[in-house]
């Protein structure tokens, strides 16, 4: 993981760190590697809650201008 993937992850786990949606618990793993999803793509990091397996995508562009 590149060191501006590391800054986004940390802000992740800081700045957006909630209970999972579906049980609520708040373990969360994940952000090693990008996604790219949709058409034009769009630059995802993804977690996962160790619970439940729910699933979450951050759009890297909004976390980079999160202190903005």
């Amino acid at each position: 993981m590149t060191t501006s993937h590391q800054a986004i992850r940390a802000a992740v786990d800081v700045k957006a760190h909630a209970p999972c949606p579906m049980c609520g618990q708040q373990s969360w793993v994940g952000g090693d590697r990008l996604t790219e999803i949709g058409n034009p793509p769009i630059d995802t990091i993804p977690f996962v809650c160790t619970h439940c397996g729910y699933l979450r995508l951050h759009a890297v562009q909004a976390l980079e201008t999160l202190d903005d």
